[in-house]
Protein backbone atom coordinates (compact mmCIF):
# COMPACT_ATOMS: atom_id res chain seq x y z
CA UNK A 1 0.00 0.00 0.00
CA UNK A 2 1.47 3.06 -1.13
CA UNK A 3 0.52 6.78 0.61
CA UNK A 4 1.22 10.41 0.61
CA UNK A 5 3.81 11.57 2.87
CA UNK A 6 2.13 15.19 4.47
CA UNK A 7 5.41 17.39 5.82
CA UNK A 8 4.72 16.73 9.14
CA UNK A 9 3.97 12.86 8.92
CA UNK A 10 7.51 12.76 6.49
CA UNK A 11 8.99 14.52 9.48
CA UNK A 12 7.30 11.76 11.98
CA UNK A 13 8.42 8.70 9.56
CA UNK A 14 12.01 10.47 9.85
CA UNK A 15 11.90 10.95 13.54
CA UNK A 16 11.01 7.26 13.75
CA UNK A 17 13.85 6.75 11.82
CA UNK A 18 16.58 8.40 13.34
CA UNK A 19 15.22 7.26 16.60
CA UNK A 20 16.49 3.76 16.04
CA UNK A 21 19.93 5.20 14.71
CA UNK A 22 20.57 7.49 17.06
CA UNK A 23 20.17 4.94 20.41
CA UNK A 24 21.46 2.39 18.22
CA UNK A 25 23.59 -1.17 19.38
CA UNK A 26 24.94 -0.72 15.71
CA UNK A 27 25.99 2.18 12.81
CA UNK A 28 27.46 1.51 9.34
CA UNK A 29 27.80 3.49 6.39
CA UNK A 30 28.94 2.16 3.36
CA UNK A 31 29.05 3.89 -0.22
CA UNK A 32 28.59 1.62 -3.54
CA UNK A 33 29.35 2.33 -6.69
CA UNK A 34 29.18 0.29 -9.47
CA UNK A 35 31.12 0.96 -12.77
CA UNK A 36 30.63 -0.22 -16.54
CA UNK A 37 32.87 -0.04 -19.30
CA UNK A 38 32.98 0.91 -22.62
CA UNK A 39 30.30 3.04 -24.53
CA UNK A 40 27.58 2.00 -21.95
CA UNK A 41 29.93 3.41 -19.11
CA UNK A 42 29.88 6.45 -20.89
CA UNK A 43 25.95 6.70 -21.29
CA UNK A 44 25.41 6.30 -17.69
CA UNK A 45 28.32 8.58 -16.76
CA UNK A 46 26.73 11.26 -18.67
CA UNK A 47 23.29 11.06 -17.74
CA UNK A 48 23.40 8.78 -14.52
CA UNK A 49 23.87 11.85 -12.58
CA UNK A 50 26.43 12.48 -9.46
CA UNK A 51 25.37 8.99 -8.16
CA UNK A 52 26.80 7.20 -11.10
CA UNK A 53 29.92 9.15 -10.95
CA UNK A 54 30.38 9.25 -7.25
CA UNK A 55 28.58 6.12 -6.23
CA UNK A 56 25.23 5.69 -3.55
CA UNK A 57 26.29 6.60 0.53
CA UNK A 58 23.70 4.92 2.55
CA UNK A 59 23.70 4.20 6.65
CA UNK A 60 22.38 1.23 8.38
CA UNK A 61 21.51 1.08 12.29
CA UNK A 62 20.05 -1.75 14.25
CA UNK A 63 18.31 -1.36 17.38
CA UNK A 64 16.72 -4.73 18.45
CA UNK A 65 13.90 -5.88 16.25
CA UNK A 66 14.35 -2.79 14.40
CA UNK A 67 16.70 -2.13 11.22
CA UNK A 68 16.91 1.22 9.67
CA UNK A 69 18.56 1.91 6.26
CA UNK A 70 19.22 5.47 4.79
CA UNK A 71 19.99 7.26 1.58
CA UNK A 72 19.58 10.90 0.51
CA UNK A 73 16.36 10.23 -1.56
CA UNK A 74 15.12 6.44 0.35
CA UNK A 75 14.74 5.06 3.70
CA UNK A 76 13.79 1.46 4.76
CA UNK A 77 12.92 0.39 8.43
CA UNK A 78 12.42 -3.34 8.99
CA UNK A 79 10.30 -4.13 12.26
CA UNK A 80 10.63 -7.83 13.36
CA UNK A 81 8.27 -7.61 16.26
CA UNK A 82 5.11 -5.82 13.94
CA UNK A 83 6.26 -8.18 10.83
CA UNK A 84 6.32 -4.85 8.31
CA UNK A 85 9.17 -3.55 5.93
CA UNK A 86 8.44 0.48 5.71
CA UNK A 87 9.62 2.04 2.50
CA UNK A 88 10.63 5.72 2.76
CA UNK A 89 10.23 7.66 -0.86
CA UNK A 90 11.89 11.33 0.15
CA UNK A 91 11.41 12.78 -3.25
CA UNK A 92 8.15 11.94 -3.60
CA UNK A 93 6.87 12.30 0.42
CA UNK A 94 5.10 8.67 -0.45
CA UNK A 95 5.74 5.54 2.00
CA UNK A 96 4.90 1.96 1.18
CA UNK A 97 4.18 -0.57 4.13
CA UNK A 98 4.41 -4.16 3.29
CA UNK A 99 3.59 -6.69 5.51
CA UNK A 100 5.71 -10.05 5.68
CA UNK A 101 2.77 -12.23 4.60
CA UNK A 102 2.96 -10.24 1.57
CA UNK A 103 6.42 -10.73 1.02
CA UNK A 104 5.94 -14.65 1.46
CA UNK A 105 2.73 -14.54 -1.11
CA UNK A 106 5.33 -12.62 -3.71
CA UNK A 107 7.70 -14.77 -3.41
CA UNK A 108 5.73 -18.35 -3.61
CA UNK A 109 4.24 -16.67 -6.94
CA UNK A 110 7.89 -15.91 -8.36
CA UNK A 111 8.59 -19.32 -7.26
CA UNK A 112 5.80 -20.73 -9.14
CA UNK A 113 6.49 -18.53 -12.32
CA UNK A 114 10.20 -19.61 -12.29
CA UNK A 115 9.17 -23.43 -12.20
CA UNK A 116 6.77 -23.03 -15.09
CA UNK A 117 9.06 -21.01 -17.17
CA UNK A 118 11.69 -23.56 -16.72
CA UNK A 119 9.82 -26.86 -17.49
CA UNK A 120 8.22 -24.66 -20.51
CA UNK A 121 11.84 -24.25 -21.94
CA UNK A 122 12.92 -27.27 -20.80
CA UNK A 123 10.14 -28.78 -23.20
CA UNK A 124 11.04 -26.24 -25.66
CA UNK A 125 14.52 -27.42 -26.20
CA UNK A 126 14.07 -31.00 -25.93
CA UNK A 127 15.94 -32.62 -28.81
CA UNK A 128 14.05 -35.09 -30.98
CA UNK A 129 16.26 -37.42 -30.64
CA UNK A 130 19.32 -38.27 -28.05
CA UNK A 131 22.59 -36.71 -28.67
CA UNK A 132 25.61 -39.28 -29.45
CA UNK A 133 27.60 -37.17 -28.68
CA UNK A 134 29.10 -37.53 -25.17
CA UNK A 135 29.02 -34.43 -22.67
CA UNK A 136 32.59 -32.74 -22.65
CA UNK A 137 35.01 -33.02 -19.34
CA UNK A 138 36.40 -30.49 -17.94
CA UNK A 139 39.16 -29.31 -15.93
CA UNK A 140 38.64 -26.61 -13.13
CA UNK A 141 42.51 -24.56 -12.49
CA UNK A 142 41.92 -22.38 -9.20
CA UNK A 143 44.59 -19.32 -8.32
CA UNK A 144 45.02 -16.86 -5.56
CA UNK A 145 47.28 -13.96 -5.21
CA UNK A 146 47.85 -11.47 -2.69
CA UNK A 147 48.74 -8.01 -4.51
CA UNK A 148 51.12 -7.03 -2.33
CA UNK A 149 48.40 -3.51 -2.22
CA UNK A 150 47.08 -2.58 1.47
CA UNK A 151 45.01 0.39 2.42
CA UNK A 152 42.88 1.50 4.65
CA UNK A 153 38.97 0.68 4.71
CA UNK A 154 37.02 2.28 6.93
CA UNK A 155 39.39 3.14 9.48
CA UNK A 156 40.77 -0.15 9.20
CA UNK A 157 44.16 -2.05 7.27
CA UNK A 158 43.09 -4.30 4.43
CA UNK A 159 45.00 -6.15 1.96
CA UNK A 160 44.20 -6.95 -1.49
CA UNK A 161 43.20 -10.22 -2.72
CA UNK A 162 42.36 -11.68 -6.19
CA UNK A 163 41.35 -15.06 -6.92
CA UNK A 164 40.65 -16.47 -10.43
CA UNK A 165 39.01 -19.71 -11.34
CA UNK A 166 39.30 -21.26 -14.96
CA UNK A 167 36.73 -23.82 -16.15
CA UNK A 168 38.11 -25.93 -19.19
CA UNK A 169 37.70 -28.63 -21.51
CA UNK A 170 39.72 -31.21 -19.75
CA UNK A 171 43.29 -32.29 -22.18
CA UNK A 172 43.11 -28.78 -23.43
CA UNK A 173 44.04 -25.01 -23.11
CA UNK A 174 41.22 -22.24 -22.59
CA UNK A 175 42.53 -20.72 -25.85
CA UNK A 176 41.94 -24.36 -27.26
CA UNK A 177 38.69 -25.15 -26.14
CA UNK A 178 37.22 -21.83 -24.63
CA UNK A 179 35.80 -21.39 -21.33
CA UNK A 180 34.62 -19.83 -18.50
CA UNK A 181 36.70 -17.44 -16.29
CA UNK A 182 35.46 -16.05 -13.03
CA UNK A 183 37.56 -13.61 -11.11
CA UNK A 184 37.04 -12.22 -7.82
CA UNK A 185 38.95 -8.99 -6.70
CA UNK A 186 38.35 -8.51 -2.88
CA UNK A 187 40.20 -6.58 0.15
CA UNK A 188 40.15 -8.56 3.48
CA UNK A 189 40.77 -6.96 6.63
CA UNK A 190 40.42 -7.77 10.36
CA UNK A 191 37.04 -9.23 11.36
CA UNK A 192 34.98 -6.19 13.30
CA UNK A 193 32.75 -7.99 15.91
CA UNK A 194 30.00 -5.00 15.86
CA UNK A 195 28.94 -5.91 11.66
CA UNK A 196 28.11 -9.08 12.93
CA UNK A 197 25.11 -8.06 14.57
CA UNK A 198 24.08 -6.21 11.20
CA UNK A 199 24.68 -9.81 9.48
CA UNK A 200 22.80 -11.62 12.71
CA UNK A 201 19.52 -9.18 12.13
CA UNK A 202 19.75 -10.25 8.59
CA UNK A 203 19.09 -13.81 9.11
CA UNK A 204 16.55 -13.25 11.83
CA UNK A 205 14.92 -11.50 9.61
CA UNK A 206 14.82 -13.52 6.23
CA UNK A 207 14.56 -16.86 8.63
CA UNK A 208 11.31 -15.14 10.27
CA UNK A 209 10.06 -13.97 6.72
CA UNK A 210 10.83 -17.50 4.84
CA UNK A 211 12.04 -19.74 7.38
CA UNK A 212 14.62 -22.84 6.44
CA UNK A 213 13.19 -22.39 3.10
CA UNK A 214 15.32 -19.37 2.28
CA UNK A 215 18.14 -21.01 1.18
CA UNK A 216 16.44 -23.49 -0.66
CA UNK A 217 14.96 -21.01 -2.87
CA UNK A 218 18.64 -19.77 -3.83
CA UNK A 219 19.26 -23.12 -4.74
CA UNK A 220 16.48 -23.72 -6.95
CA UNK A 221 17.26 -20.47 -8.78
CA UNK A 222 20.80 -20.95 -9.20
CA UNK A 223 20.08 -24.06 -10.79
CA UNK A 224 18.16 -22.48 -13.46
CA UNK A 225 21.53 -20.50 -14.34
CA UNK A 226 23.93 -23.62 -13.62
CA UNK A 227 21.38 -25.97 -16.84
CA UNK A 228 22.90 -22.75 -19.27
CA UNK A 229 26.70 -22.61 -17.77
CA UNK A 230 27.13 -25.81 -16.72
CA UNK A 231 30.74 -25.07 -15.86
CA UNK A 232 29.65 -21.88 -13.31
CA UNK A 233 28.78 -24.79 -10.47
CA UNK A 234 32.16 -26.09 -10.52
CA UNK A 235 33.46 -22.70 -10.69
CA UNK A 236 30.98 -21.09 -7.63
CA UNK A 237 32.20 -24.19 -5.83
CA UNK A 238 35.71 -23.75 -5.86
CA UNK A 239 35.52 -20.18 -5.45
CA UNK A 240 33.74 -20.45 -2.44
CA UNK A 241 36.05 -23.30 -0.80
CA UNK A 242 39.07 -21.63 -1.50
CA UNK A 243 37.59 -18.04 -0.36
CA UNK A 244 36.66 -19.78 3.04
CA UNK A 245 40.58 -20.45 3.46
CA UNK A 246 41.14 -16.38 3.76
Amino acid sequence: MKRSLTASLLALSIAALFSVSISADVKTRERSLIKLEGMLGRVVGMFGGKAAKDGIVSSAAVKGNRKATMSDTTGQIIDLGEEKVYELDMKKKEYQVTTFDELRRRMREAQDRAQKDAQRQQEQEKPEKPSEQPQKEVDVDFDVKETGQRKQVAGHDARQVIMTVIVREKGKTLDESGGLVMTADSWHGPEIAALKELSDFDMRYYTKLYGTTAMGLAVEQMAMVTAMYPGLKAASERLKLEGDKL
